[in-house]
């Protein structure tokens, strides 16, 4: 057995912790399907209605939950909990199953468990009452570190915080910090059973390719839960040569860097081609990433309430209209919902390595060259970045060199990898009006307004 997760030992309630044990010994006592045609027999009566076969499809099953719940443990909730959030999606997956697909069961079910446990983790984290008088301390607190956050040009470590934070010395930032502690069950706690001394949790966990398979099922199951949700196959209709052409540049380039003025479908082509291309079986994205520099346009609103996905609401509408346009509000939500698009903070992307997905990030003319680096940087494998942006109309600098979208497209102008696409005013399509009133501020000083 694999030990490849190590969770910090925290305090536990021991007659849960001992049921637990007992748990994980019985569901690995559990039998697999001796074979893929003994699963199709059992899921067939299943898909039937039979309440037996159902039951079974869950049994057979189980370790697979504990599994993925492996993945979401110390992050707010006890594993034992997300276990039980799990087995009630797999519980959903068995009912609404259909073999008749052609998909393994496992492929399925893995997006039904792993919703049950992040709406549960969701609905966790609503749940915590903060006392009235610590309100607007918090308030003040998560206020200044945007403000470090806009200073530092990144997303601030805890040790950025002490002496940096006016208004608040280092006890009361322990004081809060504090706060957010969460306590969890370790798994790598010896298992509290009789007939399973000397083994860990962890050796319940995970296989020597336990990582491997659910990778597999998750990339498996996409196409099954994509098309499940989008029955209607979408065709990007184009407006103009030059959206087609950008179209295409998406289509055969990891990254492309756009720039152009406002109304010439630059989102708009983006974001349909993205879902065009998760909608296709043959290419590896499990998920669309929408994300714009939090940066207002030229109106200061103060500090905006909610989790960082509510924060970015304001910035990312427009983007999200276009997706509700495109497959509807209902089967977006769907989709929010599974994790196949997310809305990610910018300062967020910071530290990661994005996989399998399309990332699609607007606004660009309003971040920094260091920005655009980080962000370029994050590129990981089977993955595509759709980065633009209009030159002309940066809320954050006044020279357009500066900005970090024009550094990119001169400083990568030698990597092939890149593909490059530049929009005009003669490719406007949202209004003709748009044309004219551009072509007046490039001829008119803004000195006689």
């Amino acid at each position: 057995m694999r030990r490849s997760f190590k969770i910090t030992e925290s305090i536990t309630n021991k007659n849960k912790t001992k049921s637990f044990s007992q748990y994980l010994v019985n569901v690995a006592r559990i039998p697999m399907f001796e074979s893929a045609e003994a699963e199709l027999k059992c899921a067939i009566k299943a898909a039937d209605g039979n309440e037996d076969a159902i039951q079974e499809m869950v049994r057979r099953n189980l370790r697979f939950v504990i599994s993925v719940a492996n993945k979401y443990e110390n992050k707010n909730a006890p594993i034992e909990d997300l276990v039980n959030q799990g087995n009630i999606g797999l519980q959903e997956a068995a009912i609404k199953f259909d073999p008749s697909k052609g998909f393994k069961f496992i492929s399925y079910a893995v997006w039904y468990i792993r919703k049950e446990i992040m709406v549960y983790m969701s609905n966790k984290t609503r749940l915590i009452r903060i006392p009235v008088n610590r309100v607007n301390s918090l308030g003040r607190f998560y206020e200044k570190i945007d403000l470090l956050a806009q200073k530092l040009d990144r997303l601030p470590e805890v040790s950025d915080l002490y002496g940096n934070l006016e208004g608040f010395d280092d006890r009361k930032i322990d004081s809060i910090l504090s706060g957010c502690a969460i306590t969890t069950s370790s798994i790598d706690r010896p298992v509290d059973v009789d007939d399973a001394r000397g083994a860990t949790m962890i050796d319940f966990f995970t296989s020597e390719d336990s990582d491997k398979f659910e990778e597999e099922s998750i990339n498996n199951s996409r196409n099954v839960i994509i098309n499940e949700i989008l029955e209607t196959r979408f065709r990007l209709k184009f407006k103009n040569k030059p959206q087609k052409d950008f179209a295409n540049l998406i289509s055969e380039k990891e990254i492309v860097i756009a720039a152009g003025p406002s109304g010439t479908g630059k989102s708009y082509v983006s974001i349909a081609r993205a879902i065009e291309l998760l909608q296709n079986k043959t290419n590896p994205y499990n998920r669309i990433i929408i994300s714009k520099p939090a940066v207002e346009a030229g109106e200061k609103h103060g500090f905006l309430p909610g989790d960082a996905k509510e924060k970015m609401e304001p910035y990312v509408a427009s983007s999200v209209d276009i997706i509700d346009k495109i497959i509807g509000k209902t089967n977006r939500l769907k989709l929010e919902q599974l994790d196949i698009i997310k809305v990610e903070p910018l300062a967020f992307i910071r530290g990661k390595t994005i996989d399998h997905s399309i990332l699609i990030m607007e606004e660009t003319q309003n971040m920094s060259p260091g920005q655009v680096k980080t962000l370029l940087t994050r590129i990981g494998e089977n993955t595509k970045f759709i980065i633009s942006g209009d030159l002309d109309q940066s809320d954050k600098f006044r020279n357009v060199k500066q900005s970090g979208l024009y550094d990119a497209m001169q400083r990568h102008k030698n990597i092939d990898e890149i593909g490059f696409f530049l929009f005009d005013h003669n490719d406007i399509v949202r209004n003709p009006i748009i044309t004219k009133i551009l072509k007046n501020y490039e001829t008119v000083s803004n000195d006689i307004i």
